[in-house]
C-alpha cells in the first residue's frame, strides 16, 4: 500500500515553532527591564503640588481602547 504524497504541502516543524517561541521569550525578557524607565517616579511630598482654587474649571479625559 502506497502512502499519499505530501509534496508541495507545508508541514510546520515543531522545533521551528519552539525556537520561535524561545526567541520571543528572550526578546520579552530583554525588553521588560526597559519598561521601568518609562514608569512615573513616586510622589515623595504631596505638599509640593498646589490644587486649583476652582475645581469646576478642571477637566479630565479618559480614553480607552477595546480588545481587538
Amino acid at each position: 500500500m502506497n502512502s499519499p504524497s505530501h509534496a508541495g504541502h507545508y508541514s510546520p516543524n515543531w522545533q521551528t515553532g519552539r525556537a520561535l517561541a524561545s526567541l520571543l521569550l528572550m526578546l520579552g525578557l530583554l525588553i521588560l527591564p526597559l519598561s521601568r524607565v518609562a514608569a512615573l517616579e513616586p510622589i515623595e511630598s504631596p505638599d509640593q503640588y498646589t490644587l486649583p482654587a476652582d475645581m469646576s474649571a478642571v477637566h479630565f479625559y479618559l480614553i480607552t481602547v477595546d480588545v481587538g
